[in-house]
């Protein structure tokens, strides 16, 4: 009784062990420099294929909720992702990025949503500010 007590007591606390960030707002992550697969459409805009998009993934995973959510405000987040290891990343310097695959780092995020279009293909979106490569 005691081995379940303990288990059912760890996998509760789990999604604890995810730092919260708010939706919207300026954040620094860390982790690595990577590429993902995730599935957009094709030039057509009728079929589903494989896409490749720049992404960090982060040294732990992170939460992102809401705060103050008024539902009239149509321009704030209106989605909660919990426990999220890999976000994809928006950026401006795409040579820096490419140049730094696969390197420690960490991204200054001008603000972290939730994807919002067709070519969002992870749970949290970063708008890329600044990159330090760290190791």
């Amino acid at each position: 009784m005691k081995k379940f007590m303990a288990a059912v007591l760890f996998i509760v606390s789990v999604p604890a062990l995810a730092t919260d960030y708010y939706c919207g707002s300026k954040v620094t992550l860390s982790g690595t420099l990577t590429t993902r697969v995730g599935m957009g459409l094709d030039e057509t805009k009728t079929n589903d294929v494989p896409v490749r998009y720049p992404a960090l993934s982060l040294d732990e995973p992170i939460n992102m909720v809401e705060k103050n959510r008024n539902p009239d405000d149509l321009t704030e987040c209106s989605a909660e992702k919990f426990n999220v290891s890999d976000v994809q990343l928006v950026l401006d310097d795409f040579a820096l990025y490419k140049r730094n695959i696969g390197k420690h780092a960490k991204v200054v995020c001008r603000m972290i949503y939730p994807p919002m279009t067709a070519h969002h293909l992870s749970d949290i979106i970063c708008e890329v500010e600044k990159i330090r490569i760290t190791k």
